[in-house]
């Protein structure tokens, strides 16, 4: 689909062809899937975990005291807005920063300490990196199919008017997966309100 939107002259039946195409798509796949994943926040790529208190202490412990890793296909949190839950108890668990230890470890630095008794763990709600595209939504697809196509265009078709099209037609598509994924979510306070912050949604 991508190879057809940009014009290319041949096609390719899989990412396993070894063809100068399947080649290029190849080096490329991996990380704009994974941009395009944290750009739109599926939820097919939504997950919800418990977090475990590290027992390597942060290398900043005189501002964050606990370090709790994240899972490895980590990529973003579920939700970037102020009034973001994404990690929970909130109020408690902030402020907090996402850095690494030492070793490379991605952590959720904080000073909440969810060993203590009768407190709550720490839930995380993030994007995770999915790879199988059976899982993708047809909005998804419309989308990274644009996304794909734009990085090709400068090395498949040496073009980059072409460039600059399909980044519109990615920022277009984008829009509608969001909304599509959006709609999924019900949000009690959301109906009959009239306020601002709500307008339009």
């Amino acid at each position: 689909m991508t190879l057809q939107r940009i014009g290319a002259k041949t096609s390719i039946t899989s990412l396993t062809d070894t063809s100068t195409n399947a080649v290029k798509i190849n080096t490329v796949w991996e990380y704009i899937r994974d941009e395009v994943l944290e750009a739109v926040k599926p939820k097919f790529a939504t997950v919800r975990v418990e977090l475990s208190q590290s027992t390597t202490d942060p290398v900043n412990d005189d501002v964050y005291l606990y370090a709790y890793p994240l899972p490895t296909d980590y990529l973003c949190l579920a939700d970037d807005r102020k009034s973001d839950l994404s990690i929970w108890p909130i109020p408690g668990v902030e402020p907090y920063v996402i850095e690494s230890l030492p070793d490379g470890t991605v952590c959720l630095m904080t000073n909440y300490d969810s060993t203590v008794s009768d407190t709550d763990a720490i839930y995380m709600t993030y994007i995770k990196r999915v790879t199988d595209p059976a899982k993708y939504t047809p909005s998804f697809i419309n989308c990274f199919c644009n996304r794909l196509g734009a990085e090709l265009c400068l090395s498949i078709a040496e073009s980059g008017t072409k460039f600059e099209a399909m980044m519109n037609l990615y920022a277009r598509s984008k829009r509608m997966a969001q909304a599509a994924s959006r709609a999924q979510d019900y949000l009690a306070d959301e109906k009959g309100s009239t306020s601002f912050e709500y307008a339009g949604r």
